[in-house]
């Protein structure tokens, strides 16, 4: 027995076998049907599609045959991966190569043996399509043929399934590269809506200050004006960050967070502030009261007429279950009114 000696470009041979990744894979029905294929036109019990590895000959696909691999060293595969033709031992008992071969002398009795070398992408043989029978026997140039083309059939294969394991490897890069992105991007739409959140309830509280400042008495100009650009700027500002919520997503999906507050301190502010505003004005005359500021001539026995509400007094401000005359702050403070003809 002479074992085949290694292909001259074993090395870049092996790389190109290693990339296909098909070693070791389950059946594919694509190579299983050229290889029955190639038993039916060449009339052989067996046909196996070999690759040859470093130290084993393994079978991408079988008929006739059970066993998944042979040893190298054993392999007719080995001698035919390294010519470009049609492999053929016509009787493997008459030739000193394998005489000898255990797969000769031993199962599964090789006596005829038939192989077209297959190519992979880098043009190297991979290895064979090959037919085997126990008797010796010899082909006819028509199965010589179809035996040739089953064999670029099996190369389109491997190459088909080179082609469909990259475009799998690149969707799953870009699949991952997407959940990559639309995490990012939801990142930065939480961050974006957090940051014009945060900005919304300052600027709000600007615009309100604002507006209450301006309605104050005896403001002098300068304060007067520097409020309104503020109440402005952060106006436009707000409705800046208002459009940007609304592009960016729903605002309503945010998460609320209620604050507690003091009602009753917030009336009482509201309460003081309309009465700065009320009390600014200057009190008119008092329809009663006469030019030069006597009170009014009345019958003898007569009741003094009632006092007025002068004006610049507010009305007491009771809450819901308060006792007459406990303000707590809501009632302001207001000047006693004068009995009419008091001086």
């Amino acid at each position: 027995m002479k074992a085949a000696p290694p292909h001259p470009q074993e090395e870049a041979r092996l790389a190109a076998l290693d990339t296909l990744e098909i070693l070791d894979t389950l059946p594919e029905s694509g190579f299983d049907e050229l290889t029955r294929l190639a038993s039916q036109l060449c009339g052989t019990p067996i046909a196996l599609v070999s690759l040859v590895d470093h130290y084993r000959q393994w079978f991408k696909s079988r008929v006739g045959l059970d066993t998944p691999e042979t040893p190298r060293d054993l392999a007719f595969c080995a001698h035919a991966i390294l010519g470009e033709q049609l492999f053929v031992v016509e009787d493997s008992h008459n030739d000193e190569r394998f005489h000898d071969n255990p797969l000769v002398t031993d199962g599964p009795h090789v006596r005829f043996y038939a192989g077209i070398p297959i190519k992979g992408a880098n043009g190297l043989n991979m290895g064979t399509l090959c037919v085997i029978d126990h008797q010796p026997r010899r082909l006819t140039p028509e199965q010589e043929h179809a035996l040739s083309v089953l064999g670029h059939q099996v190369e389109a294969q491997l190459l088909l399934r080179l082609r469909v394991r990259e475009l799998e490897r690149r969707e799953a890069e870009l699949r991952s590269q997407r959940d990559t992105l639309a995490s990012v991007q939801r990142q930065k739409d939480e961050l974006l809506h957090k940051v014009m959140r945060d900005f919304k309830a300052p600027l709000s509280s600007i615009l309100t200050n604002s507006a209450f400042t301006l309605y104050r008495p005896h403001l002098p100009d300068e304060v007067l004006r520097a409020t309104r650009d503020i109440r402005d700027a952060a106006d436009v500002l707000h409705r800046t960050v208002s459009n940007l919520l609304d592009a960016s997503g729903d605002e309503t999906a945010l998460p609320l967070h209620a604050t507690r507050f003091d009602a009753h301190l917030l009336l009482s502010e509201v309460a003081r502030d309309f009465q700065q505003r009320l009390v600014s004005f200057p009190t008119p005359l008092h329809p009663d009261r006469q030019a030069g500021g006597a009170a009014p001539h009345r019958r003898p026995g007569a009741a003094a007429p009632r006092a007025r509400q002068p004006a610049g007094q507010l009305l007491p401000v009771h809450r819901a279950g308060q006792q007459p005359g406990d303000a707590r702050g809501l009632q302001p403070r207001a000047r006693p009114a004068r009995a009419a003809g008091a001086r």
